[in-house]
Order: C-alpha cells, then structure tokens, then sequence
C-alpha cells in the first residue's frame, strides 16, 4: 500500500523470500511486514530461519544518522551466526542460543543487550554444559551483568568488562570445573590439570592477560609438574606463573 505525499510518500506492505544473503549469513524462508519512509525502514513481525535456528524480529533504520533499533527473539539459534548477522562478531564463542536480543546504536557501531541461555557453549575453545547470559557488547567492549555456566556438576560464575582490543576488569569463580578453563580463558601455554575451585580477577588486555588467581586442585598438574592436592595464591603474567 501507497500512501503520504510526494514529499512523504510511505509504503507499508507483506515481504517474503524464500533465501536471503545478510552479512555473510544465509537467511531462509523469510516473512514479516515492511515500512519505507523517506529516510527509514520499519520492519515487524518478520520471521526467518538461520541455520537450524528460528528469529523473529522488529525494528528500524534511519538513513540520516545511520541508527538502528530493535529487538530479537531466539529459539536454538547458533550464536557466532547471530552476532556475525548484527555486524557484532565474537570470536571464539559459539553455542545454541534461546533468548532475547536488544539492538541500538548505528551499523557502523551497533550495540547489544543480550539474555538467555546458550546450549553446547564454547568460549575460547572451552566446553560448557550450559550459559546463563545478561551481557552488554557495545564498541568492542563485553560487560558481562551475570553470567553463569554449568560444566557437569561443576559452575562457573563471573561478572565484569572486556575491551577486545584493550583493558580487561573481570572477577570470574568456580567450582568443581576442569581446571583446563583457565589456560583457555586466559590464553596461555601452561597446560593445568584437574578438578579446579578458584576464584580470579583478571586485569591486563586482551592481548595480554594477567590475573589472580586463587586456587584449590585435586588430583591435578600444572605443566609437567603432578600432585594430588594444591592450594595456593598465584599470579599469572606474560604466560608465567608466580606463586605467593
């Protein structure tokens, strides 16, 4: 439908298609409801299949500041598609989504609020049962407002900010997890073994990690030194291990 004056004209009408290429990613069986104004685009209703994942969202674009807006709802939804979908890659994180998206900011420098809960979850190579996620990315900085992950019996619990090409400020704790979380997390050589509980709070950058570490192995090794039990206060920089 046609509608407004030749100034303002405004069409409002039904979009389907059956694929659509979107940043990289394959977009199938698509549908929803479209607005185009002079300088925006308003999307409702639409609904597609990214990989084996379902998306329903709406929102808009401005053509005169480049913003946009909206939201999302996903169901089984691979995450590293998604984000790479909002022009907001994450590498090294990958897993099934069910959750909501907040969209805001521009398409040169989108921003996200993101909560649900990610299935077969892996950060930094790392497996996770389980991820309960109240995360903020925003100019390459993740704050993380509540995370908490399941490893089998085990947990994982951390908040803080990650500038992925700058600072880190993170406070990160767990319990009963392979103590192999930590050399993936922090990007180091040393190779930890065992049935880890530690409590972290980890500074540098991104490219160069430090932390505190707080810790309590069983059955465990650091490197190719063994035991049957440690504990003790360690800091960890340039992929050197100090022990206080």
């Amino acid at each position: 439908v046609l509608t407004g004056s030749l100034d303002k004209p405004e069409f409002n009408g039904e979009v389907t298609s059956r694929s659509l290429k979107l940043n990289g990613q394959d977009l199938f069986d698509i549908s929803g409801t479209v607005v185009l104004r002079r300088n925006e685009v308003q999307v409702s209703a639409v609904h597609f299949l990214l990989g084996k994942g379902q998306v329903r969202a709406s929102g808009g674009y401005r053509e005169t500041d480049g913003e946009v807006y909206g939201g999302l709802s996903v169901e089984n939804t691979e995450v590293s598609a998604l984000l790479s979908l909002l022009n907001t890659p994450l590498p090294g994180v990958s897993g099934r989504l069910d959750g909501q998206v907040a969209l805001t900011g521009t398409t040169v420098s989108p921003a996200l609020q993101l909560f649900g809960t990610l299935h077969g979850g892996r950060i930094k190579g790392y497996s996770l049962d389980r991820i309960d996620l109240d995360v903020a990315l925003r100019n390459h900085v993740i704050t993380i407002n509540d995370l908490r992950a399941r490893q089998g019996t085990g947990f994982v619990v951390a908040k803080g900010s990650a500038d992925l090409q700058g600072p880190l400020a993170l406070e990160v704790g767990g319990r009963d997890v392979d103590a192999g979380i930590l050399a993936a997390w922090l990007d180091t050589k040393s190779e930890i073994q065992g049935k880890l509980n530690f409590l972290a709070q980890i500074g540098g950058t991104a490219k160069s990690p430090q932390a505190g570490l707080s810790l309590d192995i069983r059955d465990g090794g650091v490197t190719n030194a063994t035991f049957d039990q440690l504990y003790g206060l360690f800091v960890l920089k340039d992929d050197v291990i100090q022990v206080n």
